[in-house]
């Protein structure tokens, strides 16, 4: 019960630290799709970094069942919640294109 309680509060320290400096998705689904701000600025910086693992930091209210993305939106391999830690690499890619 201990670590938990401190688990707990270490994340909700990383998330408010990587709020504050990122900002970087406003809703996520299980495939890793994320909603940003619409400006496209991490999509950029996320392909510029290639092969380096993905993780996005969230609250579990911020998980939803699909998250509208185009061709050049930029996966998250991990979503970790205060809750849990989701493999997005286990999901299958097909979500709804953008029209």
């Amino acid at each position: 019960i201990v670590l938990f309680a401190v688990l707990r509060g270490v994340f909700a320290f990383l998330q408010a630290y990587w709020a504050e400096k990122n900002s970087q998705g406003v809703a996520f689904d299980l495939r890793g799709n994320r909603l940003g701000r619409g400006k496209g600025w991490y999509d950029r910086l996320i392909k510029e970094l290639g092969e380096a693992t993905l993780v996005a930091l969230a609250y579990d209210f911020q998980i939803v069942d699909e998250v509208p993305a185009e061709e050049w939106d930029q996966r998250v391999h991990y979503v970790i919640t205060e809750r849990n830690v989701v493999d997005c690499r286990s999901m299958p890619v097909q979500s709804s294109q953008v029209s």
